[in-house]
């Protein structure tokens, strides 16, 4: 028998170890998990039963960091013990490519497979010439309105795939597409993860954000994998929307649950009682706009806000459910606001036609509200708009005061730059 055929024979067996490497959580947590994945996909279960019984009871891989190095930090503040940590270069540099809109398998009459085979070319495109350090896609993954649950799975994997071909750790929010009859976020999320080959850093706070919107945390990112203190903090946060899971056809409340503010109450006094503060540099990311970018976007100066403003009045959350009332986002906005002191901004998606950051003044020191670029071909929109992605830059030397962010389209053009810190947008 040739060497190849002989690779051939074990090829199952290898790709289901390599999964097994690849999970979050303790070995017999994988184990179980890998078993119950194999009654929906190709691998075999004597592929999965024989390699993987031994390394059960294995001591933990180590993907690049001493999991005894933090074993003092609580369990609030070390939300992934088993993957590696997120830090900073040599060079003291921390780059996010931040994506958006996706919007992965729309129907095929309407030329969902070319629209999907574009948007992988342009993630492939966005990875390659903007390196960074940590990817995001905030939110409209896929459009999920009229897949079947045999198929939403598989959306999943082509969103996912872009990031482990570079091999870049990631994040998601969900959209509201994400929230459908047959797929829910924390569906998506137990996927992305899944086939990730621990890459995807995507968390979910159970009992906190309500129904269809449990998908709220963050990523602490360390100067050096040895410290003890996270120099950012990357806030993920869940606007939920879409529509309810079965066949109910009632919708989603679009907006972020009120019980993310006790939440994110909680997670900054976890952060003062164990001396990383509240000054922490800090980026929020959520897919649909806050309610008070309505406002933001009255008052916007094409000389100080430069790019695309073409959803004009952009639509913000709570909008989709007016019976509820207005502005149903304040809790979660005024404890974002009010409890995070060096918040560089909040980054939200939904709106395809939108490029600018501004701040809001309407209020006492209010944040900065960045719109991201949207990189897929689904969806709405005018081809003018064009396609890519936002990029961050931060500097170690000077994150406690700026961060530099830009946008860069696929035909490598590069504008609606911004210098965010506490200086930008005052008169």
């Amino acid at each position: 028998m040739s060497s190849v055929r002989v690779l051939h024979a074990f090829e199952p067996w290898l790709q289901t170890a390599h999964r097994f490497r690849s999970l979050s959580g303790p070995p017999l947590f994988r184990f179980f998990t890998l078993l119950l994945s194999s009654l929906t996909s190709r691998i075999m279960l004597p592929a999965l039963l024989l390699p993987l019984l031994p390394l059960a009871a294995a001591r933990p891989f180590n993907w690049g960091w001493d999991h005894h190095k933090n074993s003092d930090v609580p369990t609030a503040l070390n939300p992934y013990p088993f993957q590696k940590r997120i830090t900073y270069d040599a060079s003291g540099k921390f780059r996010v490519l931040v994506m958006s809109d996706l919007h992965f398998g729309e129907p095929a009459a309407k030329g969902g497979v070319e629209k999907d085979a574009n948007t992988t070319k342009a993630m492939k495109w966005l990875l390659e010439n903007e390196p960074a350090n940590f990817g995001v896609v905030n939110g409209d993954l896929i459009t999920a309105d009229l897949l079947s649950l045999e198929n939403s799975t598989a959306y999943v994997d082509a969103y996912v795939a872009p990031f482990v071909e570079a091999g870049l750790p990631f994040a998601t929010t969900q959209g509201n597409h994400d929230n459908q009859p047959n797929i829910t976020h924390s569906m998506i999320v137990a996927r992305e993860r899944a086939v990730s080959y621990n890459l995807s850093y995507t968390g979910q706070s159970h009992g906190v954000g309500g129904y269809g919107g449990e998908s709220n945390y963050f990523v602490p990112v360390f100067a050096k994998d040895d410290d003890t203190k996270p120099s950012t903090i990357l806030f993920f946060f869940d606007s939920r929307g879409g529509k309810q899971f079965g066949n109910s056809g009632e919708q989603v409340e679009d907006w972020v649950d009120d019980s993310v503010a006790t939440w994110l109450d909680e997670t900054i006094d976890a952060f003062e009682r164990y001396g990383w503060g509240d000054r922490i540099p800090t980026i929020a990311f959520v897919h649909i706009p806050v309610s008070a970018a309505r406002e933001v976007q009255k008052q916007l100066d094409p000389a100080r806000n430069p790019g695309l403003n073409e959803d004009n009045p952009l639509q913000t959350q709570s909008d989709n459910n007016k019976a509820a009332g207005p502005r149903r986002d304040l809790p979660f906005y005024n404890a974002l606001t009010s409890r995070v002191k060096n918040l560089h901004a909040i980054v939200s998606g939904h709106q395809h036609g939108l490029e600018w950051c501004a701040k809001d003044t309407t209020v006492q020191n209010g944040p900065t509200l960045c719109q991201n670029k949207r990189t897929g071909y689904g969806g709405y929109g005018e081809e003018a708009w064009g396609r890519g992605g936002r990029v961050f830059e931060f500097d170690l030397q000077k994150v406690d005061r700026e961060v530099y962010t830009y946008i860069r389209t696929l035909d490598g053009g590069k504008r609606a730059e911004y210098t965010l810190g506490k200086g930008f947008g005052r008169q």
